[in-house]
């Protein structure tokens, strides 16, 4: 649509005339529920996707994130993951978050992770 984008090698793209960033995927809590399954994860993956998400934010003026999906990966348990993100959203709490919802959301409505869910998305025009 004559709209110019900014594709990121972290695993995003940047949306200028909307200072959003997009991404997909993140997961949240996925090696908390493979641990809980028996399943051996390293530790870690959540800090450093909020990280990645962090340094994405510093590098442009962004007022939204919007998450393509899946933004967790099964129920949200109050497990240091949960806790990562809180503290990201309080340092972040002026950014708008959105998530359209993936097929691992369906506990997103009671995560209580401080975005706006969304099942399908029309933006208005600028």
């Amino acid at each position: 649509a004559g709209e110019p984008l900014v594709l990121l090698g972290a695993r995003a793209l940047y949306w200028p005339a909307r200072q959003a960033l997009l991404l997909a995927d993140l997961h949240l809590g996925k090696a908390d529920v493979f641990r809980r399954a028996g399943i051996a994860l390293p530790g870690g993956g959540t800090g450093k996707d909020l990280q990645r998400l962090q340094g994405l934010l510093d590098a442009r003026a962004c007022r939204e994130v919007w998450i393509l999906g899946d933004i967790l990966h099964g129920p949200a348990h109050r497990a240091a993951w949960y806790q990562q993100w809180l503290g990201w959203r309080e340092r972040n709490a002026a950014l708008d978050v959105h998530v359209l919802r993936g097929n691992h959301d369906r506990q997103l409505p009671r995560a209580e992770l401080q975005v706006q869910i969304h099942d399908e998305v029309r933006l208005p025009p600028f």
